[in-house]
């Protein structure tokens, strides 16, 4: 380019803001206004009874100004990190999302049969069978490097199995992210998968559109959503401002979208505080209660756990060594031995002094 038409461009975007498609839409028709401006004063001539010089490079000197100025006191731009949002119409009103029915499925079963991970040498699942029922909480918990995040990973079809296979409504799905979806399973993510630089309303759109007939509907069912885990006030804001609990509320509202029958949580309290976490409990309990959906959660923290499961996997080194209610899975040997290394240890994360383990 030359020189001009470079410098120019550059302006716009800075004036204006990179950040966002607005910002940079804003910084044009600002500079262009700016230079028009500026050039007529840069021939010289009578101005208010002024007789003024020709001021060559008066243009640049401008904008190179204005450059100084926003890159001074606003940093992102004029605009900022304000989008523009197509979505948004006067009038926009949450629907809740139990007004809408889950869609049908063959049966209420998500089962795992026979199944195995290997990598290379490391066995990660090995020989894994489970059954899980819609209307029910199961939580899966064990060591670290135990097998729970590749066990999850082949229930939702990201992850090929080895061997055995993963039925969901009574068929026996091939591992395809988006097939698993469809049929009726959403999950959400160990480390937080949101698009940063779309509103907190296209984020869950993005799913809802799925199920939804059209556009309309799908932004109604996903401020309800957002309503449910109380982000609608953040539906215009750009995903990456949200606060990284927020951001774990908005993968679930997003999962909640596709209006699913087995809903599979990876460490969703992870990084959360304790009222945080108290409220994402509540959410998920009214969640089951209403929609009556079947949710799977691998979980750390011991007291979300006690407190929200029915139902509790044992996972060590690949393989069940417990499945059962709270009671029995505290009881047990083999947990206590694998897991939690002594009845005092297991004692002290039923305290609340002790949320983690």
């Amino acid at each position: 380019f030359y020189f001009d038409l470079g410098f120019t461009m550059l302006a716009m975007l800075i004036v204006g803001g990179m950040s966002s498609s607005l910002g940079a839409f804003a910084g044009v028709i600002v500079t262009i206004v700016l230079i028009e401006v500026v050039r007529r004063f840069e021939g010289g001539g009578e101005v208010l009874g002024l007789h003024l010089p020709v001021l060559f490079g008066l243009t640049q000197g401008v904008l190179a100004i204005a450059m100084i100025l926003v890159i001074w006191r606003r940093p992102t731009g004029l605009f900022g990190e304000r989008e523009l949002n197509l979505l948004r119409r006067p009038g926009r009103q949450a629907v809740t999302a139990s007004a809408a029915p889950p869609r049908h499925v063959e049966s209420d079963r998500l089962s795992a049969d026979h199944l195995s991970r290997r990598y290379a040498g490391v066995v990660a699942v090995d020989d894994v069978s489970l059954n899980f029922q819609t209307d029910s909480i199961t939580g899966i918990i064990g060591p670290n490097g135990a097998g729970k995040t590749t066990l999850l990973n082949m229930l939702a079809g990201d992850v090929k199995p080895s061997a055995g296979t993963v039925s969901v409504g009574g068929a026996v799905r091939q591992a395809s992210a988006f097939r698993f979806a469809r049929s009726g399973v959403a999950r959400t993510f160990q480390n937080i998968r949101v698009f940063p630089h779309m509103t907190v309303l296209e984020n869950v759109v993005v799913a809802a559109r799925q199920v939804e007939p059209d556009l309309v509907h799908a932004e109604a069912a996903a401020m309800g959503e957002l309503a449910r885990m109380g982000l609608e006030r953040f539906a215009d804001q750009p995903a990456a401002r949200l606060a990284y609990g927020q951001r774990r509320r908005l993968e679930v509202a997003r999962a909640l979208a596709l209006k699913p029958r087995f809903l599979l949580l990876d460490e969703p309290a992870a990084g959360m505080n304790a009222v945080e976490t108290a409220e994402l409990v509540s959410i998920l309990s009214t969640v089951r209660t209403e929609r009556r959906i079947g949710v799977v959660l691998i979980e750390h923290d011991m007291r979300l756990v006690m407190n929200l499961c029915e139902r509790i996997v044992v996972i060590d080194h690949g393989r069940v060594i417990a499945d059962g209610t709270p009671g029995d899975v505290q009881k047990n040997p083999a947990v206590i031995a694998a897991y939690l290394g002594s009845r005092t240890a297991l004692a002290k994360t039923a305290t609340p002094e002790n949320q983690t383990a």
